[in-house]
């Protein structure tokens, strides 16, 4: 008897702890090789809650630094790069960071190289607290 009390203690917990644990899932992150002082980072960033959940900081044990970039159109209806200090997730919705729209993170000043077949370890910090650790597999480009 004890035993299915203590399995329906622990069911309820795993629940709940899925429920709360958080609103944010990252697929198909990747990166290409590079020997640069830069590396960029791509992914799909999927929230699951009503609210819009920001971006805000990328930490990474192979640079110091990182900036989110995204193009907008110039003066001239041209498309240029621009910074930006976080990225909004919409509510139920998701962004994909992807070079064709030029969208992605940009470690700055990396201390080692990036090689094809490499994985890079790096947290995702977001606004409403919630970090994810994230594997990024180095791999050519789609």
């Amino acid at each position: 008897m004890k035993s299915k009390h203590y399995l329906s203690l622990i069911l309820i917990i795993l629940f709940n702890s899925r429920v709360f644990a958080g609103c944010i899932h990252v697929t198909d992150p990747w990166m290409p090789p590079t020997r640069g002082p830069d590396a960029l980072v791509y992914m799909r960033i999927i929230n699951t809650c009503p609210r819009i959940i920001r971006l805000i900081s990328v930490e990474s044990q192979v640079a110091p630094y990182f900036e989110f970039h995204v193009h907008v159109k110039g003066i001239r209806r041209q498309m240029k790069l621009a910074r930006i200090d976080s990225i909004d997730i919409p509510g139920r919705g998701n962004i994909t960071l992807r070079p064709e729209t030029g969208e992605h993170i940009r470690l700055v000043r990396i201390n080692q190289q990036i090689l094809l077949n490499d994985n890079i370890p790096v947290t995702l910090r977001f606004a409403n607290r919630e970090n994810i650790n994230v594997l990024i597999p180095v791999r050519g480009s789609r």
